[in-house]
C-alpha cells in the first residue's frame, strides 16, 4: 500500500497491519477466500481470490444446458474480487473462472489485474507437463480480457536413481 501496512489472509479473513509495530488496523471477511491478495498502486483496492458461489453459476444461462461443467467450476475454479480498501465495499468481480489462482498482482499503472492461476490436478488436460497461466483482467470495469499466457515444464522426476 503506502508502507504503512502488510495485509494477510487466513480463511475468509483479510487483515490490514500496521507497520512497523504489526497491530491489527482492520480486517473483513470474504466468503470462501482463497490464498491470493492483491493491493492497488495508490492503495485505494484490494482483490481477493475465492470460490465462485454456486448459487450464482446456477443462475449463469452459460449453465443452463450443462450441468457437468457447473459442477466442474464450482468445485474447482475460482474468482477474483475487488474491494475498497477504506469501507470494504464490493468494487466488483471479475466476470472470469479461473483455475487455481496462486498470484494475484496490480499493473504499475493500476490499469491490470494478472491472475496467475494452475489447472487442479483432476482438470489438467497434460499430464507430463506443469501447466501455469496468466489471465488480464480491465482493473477499473472487471472485465476479463481475452489475454492468456500459457507455461508449460515438464513434470520433476520423483523417482530414485
Amino acid at each position: 500500500m503506502d508502507e504503512q501496512f502488510a495485509v494477510s489472509i487466513s480463511g475468509d479473513e483479510i487483515v490490514f497491519w500496521c507497520l512497523p509495530d504489526a497491530k491489527r488496523a482492520k480486517s473483513f471477511k470474504v466468503t470462501d477466500a482463497t490464498i491470493a491478495i492483491a493491493v492497488s498502486p495508490d492503495g485505494q483496492w484490494i482483490a481477493v481470490s475465492h470460490k465462485p458461489d454456486a448459487n450464482k453459476l446456477k443462475k449463469d444461462p452459460r449453465y443452463k444446458k450443462n450441468k457437468k461443467s457447473l459442477k466442474i467450476d464450482s468445485k474447482f475454479k475460482e474468482r477474483v474480487s475487488v474491494f475498497d480498501t477504506e469501507n470494504f465495499k464490493l468494487k466488483y468481480t471479475v466476470d472470469g473462472l479461473y483455475h487455481t489462482v496462486y498470484k494475484i498482482d496490480f499493473s504499475k499503472n493500476g490499469e491490470f489485474i494478472f491472475v496467475q492461476h494452475i489447472p487442479h490436478g483432476r482438470a489438467k488436460s497434460a499430464t507430463s507437463f506443469m501447466e501455469a497461466y496468466v489471465s488480464l483482467a480491465d482493473a477499473k470495469t472487471g472485465e476479463a480480457l481475452r489475454t492468456k499466457v500459457l507455461w508449460r515444464a515438464p513434470m520433476p522426476s520423483h523417482s530414485l536413481s
